[in-house]
C-alpha cells in the first residue's frame, strides 16, 4: 500500500469573547467589557466570520476578522445603516 501523508487542518472553534476598555479580549464578561464578539476564534483572537456588538452605542460589525482585527467587514449603526467598511484590513 502506498504511503499517504495524513492533513490536519486546525478549524477555528465558534465561541464568545469580550474586550476589555484596557485593550484585548477575554472570555470573562465581567472584566469592564465594552464589547461582544461571537463568532470563529484562533489563539484566544476573533479569528474567522463573527460578529462584534458595541455595548454602548449598539454599533455592529459584521464579517471576517484576522487575528483579533476587522479584515473584511462592514460596520452598521444601531439603525441597521452601513457607516463603514473595511477591505483587506484596511477602513475605506
Amino acid at each position: 500500500t502506498p504511503y499517504r501523508k495524513k492533513i490536519v487542518v486546525e478549524k477555528s472553534s465558534r465561541k464568545i469573547l469580550y474586550r476589555s476598555r484596557k485593550g484585548g479580549w477575554t472570555n470573562n464578561e465581567k472584566e469592564n467589557s465594552d464589547r461582544k464578539y461571537e463568532g470563529e476564534i484562533k489563539n484566544g483572537l476573533p479569528h474567522g466570520k463573527g460578529t462584534t456588538i458595541v455595548f454602548k452605542n449598539g454599533l455592529k460589525m459584521v464579517g471576517e476578522f484576522k487575528k483579533g482585527r476587522p479584515w473584511n467587514t462592514k460596520l452598521f449603526n444601531s439603525r441597521g445603516i452601513i457607516i463603514g467598511t473595511w477591505v483587506n484590513g484596511l477602513k475605506k
